[in-house]
């Protein structure tokens, strides 16, 4: 999904298959790097995955839903669109891009039929978090065992969030009990999140 020939191959795949009510761009990279040595290939890569998949895969499947007047579109998108750490920075910045993409969408098209929301999950215990716990270890010298440990710290519940605690957030997203939910960006991060 990072470039735009595998986005136009998946979407002439689901295409086939007949109209499409519901969308989860869920796609997401977030590499640990140091802002002073990223290039700008690495930036517009990350761009490309994070961001621009979603807007296409959007801008593909929005004229059906509206033609149908329902439609539910949800942005996975992170913790880190409100809160971004320097070692996050472009990953960040791509996810707070897609918050921005569906809160602008959602008031444009929500007379349509079609909801959008952003889903913003914090902590969650994924092979891709392994991975990001893995690279922030390596840089700081300690193991990624401390570092989840750590991190678990800073969640009031105290522990790391499931795939499926997220996964229910999208469910109700997509039904007819949200159906007065829409331009909403909900953080699912056990109230790590600081803001009112």
């Amino acid at each position: 999904m990072g470039d735009r020939g595998s986005v136009e191959d998946f979407l002439e795949e689901v295409s086939v298959r007949g109209e499409v009510s519901i969308l989860v761009n869920n796609v997401g990279a977030s590499p640990s790097r140091n802002f002073q040595y990223m290039t700008d290939e690495e930036w517009s890569e990350l761009h490309e995955l994070n961001l621009m998949s979603a807007v296409r895969c959007t801008r593909h499947f929005l004229p059906g839903m509206r033609s149908q007047k329902w439609g539910r579109i949800v942005m996975i998108a992170s913790g880190a669109a409100k809160y971004p750490g320097a070692a996050l920075v472009d990953y960040a910045a791509t996810k707070a891009a897609m918050v921005a993409t569906g809160k602008a969408l959602a008031g444009k098209y929500g007379r349509d039929g079609v909801l959008i929301n952003s889903v913003l999950p914090g902590l969650i215990h994924t092979a891709m978090w392994d991975r990001a716990a893995g690279e922030v270890a390596e840089a700081s010298g300690s193991s990624a065992e401390e570092v989840l440990a750590n991190n678990s710290k800073s969640v009031p519940v105290g522990r790391y969030g499931t795939a499926e605690e997220v996964a229910n957030v999208i469910v109700f997203l997509c039904s007819d009990a949200a159906s007065y939910v829409n331009g909403a960006a909900i953080d699912v991060d056990g109230g790590q999140g600081g803001h009112i």
